[in-house]
């Protein structure tokens, strides 16, 4: 593929997005953030422009589309070309256009146009409008700024002076209705003048919510008739609440003999030691499991596979009160890992004594620096005890 003709100027684009959800199962109360993925295609308001000076001769350069792609942390990228080996994966962040200001060609003050395609986020479809801009020589700008979302209008040089304009036309408008507006206001002063002519004359005047009460045959003073209007002291209720504190936190309510469990949380337990030779927990990385109710959610994070095996076991045994309700079964895992050994629809086997990893290729890992695998089950175990969680210490 040829380069450019000899003193073309470029101009790069950046920028990452990325999507806020509920937050999960992990440590934190804070939202969690989803980068995005999908294209953005880069279109010139012009075809072609006639180019001069190259040595070569005279070209004319037609500007055909340019796409791009958002990485795994949602930044703006320009992906590998068709036929290269690693086609469609990133091949460097940002993305260069040619500059609209280049006086080498004979066309100068044209624009880009882009058109950003997100894939959906839990269901959740984001549109942008199309946005022109300018790309200045060797400048750099972010994309975020350049398209029109609700927090910021992205607003360039050409908008500004089209917003000052209509502001302008905005205060003409304003200065018209000004007078409407002073000619409202004297209508409504008159209105509450006699309003208030009414009132002072008792044309307003009538029965008062005591004097009613006495009309209806009933006697007293006033603070009689407030204590009626307050009426007998209702029956006390019999609903009682309770707080089991033993393990984690279980929550109760009762109506006489009744008792029925509100909520329920062991909360976060460490169960690293629980891990088997097959894997390693990483640097920031860790190995936790919560119960909730009778749903138990394992949370790995920054945990590699060792070897090469294509079914390994990486968790050794259940705690007591955490164990699957049934003794086999497999549940579809996303293995979000934003390394090279990212696997997808992994499949995880668990027994009554340890879980393991089938269908699995090259060193998967269980989450990494930026995210947290998520693994959940229901449980039919009673509620653990103590002594079956003294060696699995609670998460601060």
């Amino acid at each position: 593929m040829t380069v450019l003709p000899v003193g073309r100027a470029t101009g790069k684009i950046e920028g990452r997005f990325v999507v806020g959800v509920t937050d999960g199962a992990d440590p934190d109360q804070d939202p969690d953030v989803i980068p995005v993925s999908g294209t953005a295609l880069f279109k010139s308001s012009i075809a072609y422009i006639p180019v001069v000076g190259d040595p070569g001769g005279p070209v004319t350069w037609i500007l055909g589309r340019v796409a791009a792609i958002f990485d795994e942390e949602g930044y703006l990228a320009t992906p590998y070309p068709k036929g290269h080996p690693r086609e469609g994966e990133v091949m460097y962040r940002g993305v260069f256009l040619h500059a609209t200001d280049d006086t080498g060609g004979l066309v100068t003050d044209w624009t880009w146009t882009v058109e950003i395609n997100l894939d959906k986020v839990d269901g959740f479809e984001m549109k942008f409008p199309s946005s022109n801009f300018a790309v200045p020589t060797g400048s750099v700008q972010d994309l975020t700024t350049l398209v029109k979302v609700p927090s910021s209008p992205g607003w360039g040089l050409p908008q500004s002076e089209a917003a000052a304009l209509r502001s302008a036309e905005s205060s003409a408008e304003s200065a018209a209705s000004a007078e409407e507006s002073k000619q409202a206001a004297l209508v409504a002063q008159q209105i509450s003048d006699g309003v208030r002519a009414d009132a002072a004359a008792g044309v307003f005047d009538g029965l008062s919510a005591y004097e009613v009460w006495l009309g209806l045959g009933h006697t007293g003073t006033e603070a009689d008739f407030m204590n009626w209007l307050k009426g007998p002291q209702g029956d006390p209720g019999n609903a009682t609440l309770r707080v089991d504190s033993t393990v984690g936190e279980r929550v109760y309510v009762s109506a006489g003999a009744t008792e029925k469990l509100l909520s329920a949380t062991t909360f976060m337990r460490d169960v690293a030691s629980l891990l088997t030779a097959n894997v390693a927990i990483e640097t920031d990385g860790y190995a936790r499991m919560i119960r909730e109710n009778n749903r138990v959610t394992l949370l790995l994070k920054n945990v590699g596979f060792l070897g090469s095996a294509t079914s390994n076991y990486f968790l050794a045994a259940y705690p007591i009160g955490f164990r699957p309700s049934g003794t086999s079964g497999r549940i579809p895992v996303y293995m979000n890992s934003s390394g090279s050994t990212n696997i997808s629809g992994v499949t995880v086997r668990y027994s009554e004594r340890d879980m393991s990893i089938i269908n699995r290729t090259a060193t998967p890992k269980f989450g990494d620096q930026f995210s947290i695998t998520q693994i959940s089950w229901l449980t039919n175990d009673a509620w653990p005890t103590a002594a079956a969680l003294a060696a699995l210490p609670v998460v601060p």
